[in-house]
């Protein structure tokens, strides 16, 4: 009786399929994360003969993540393999905005290993923002055209304007926001604020403040 051995059949596994916590499929999801979360991800590889090492890359940089195999049985009675993968990226920062995350299968050294690779996209707070001319001093019953500037935010920061806690209408510009403001003698000692909010980051807002000095603008008769 002679012994017949079958030829070792290598199989490619199938694409990486990138989830989120909500077992979202990435491919399929815009969405933006907050700047300082942890962003948590899951790979799955189905399939691969022999069973594939599954790695993540931050841009070209090899991050560690945690691996496991599952078996399930198909219909037919055959062994369905899956290898999941889970990493986090802990404390985003500025610098993971726009970068690639890559999720990679590789069983050989015969072909490109079957990769899925998502972008991070973040929401920042604003880093500044800056009422300009700050160092003038005001005459009451005068109409002056003040401007506010923000940076950093993404989306763009909603720039707002108050006195004490009463906020003022401002009328938006392509590069801030201006307030027509016309100071009274009242205001003397006031603080007028610029306060920048991104709207998806609410708890991150910031202000600049000026202190007003006016001079009372006196009539001779």
């Amino acid at each position: 009786m002679v012994l017949l051995s079958l030829p070792y059949r290598e199989m490619p596994p199938a694409k990486p399929i990138i989830y989120d916590a909500k077992r979202r499929d990435m491919s399929k999801l815009l969405e933006a994360y907050p700047e300082g979360a942890d962003l948590f991800l899951v790979c799955e590889v189905h399939g691969g003969k022999p069973r594939p090492s599954v790695s993540w890359y931050l841009e070209s940089q090899n991050i560690h993540a945690s691996t496991e195999v599952r078996e399930t049985q198909g219909p037919g009675g055959e062994t369905n393999v899956v290898t999941i993968s889970n990493v986090t990226v802990k404390a985003l920062t500025r610098r993971h905005h726009h970068a690639k995350l890559s999720c990679r299968a590789n069983n050989t050294q015969l072909a490109p290993p079957p990769t899925t690779t998502v972008v991070i996209e973040l929401n920042m707070r604003p880093l500044k923002v800056e009422i300009l001319g700050k160092d003038q001093i005001l005459s009451a019953g005068k109409t002056y055209d003040v401007r506010c500037q923000s940076t950093g935010s993404r989306p763009p920061a909603v720039l707002t304007w108050w006195k004490s806690s009463k906020q003022l209408k401002g009328q938006k510009k392509n590069d801030g926001v201006s307030l027509q403001f016309t100071p009274t003698v009242e205001d003397e000692g006031k603080f007028l604020v610029c306060r920048a909010e991104n709207p998806k980051l609410p708890e991150a807002g910031i202000e600049d403040r000026w202190k007003l000095r006016v001079h009372c603008k006196y009539q001779v008769e």
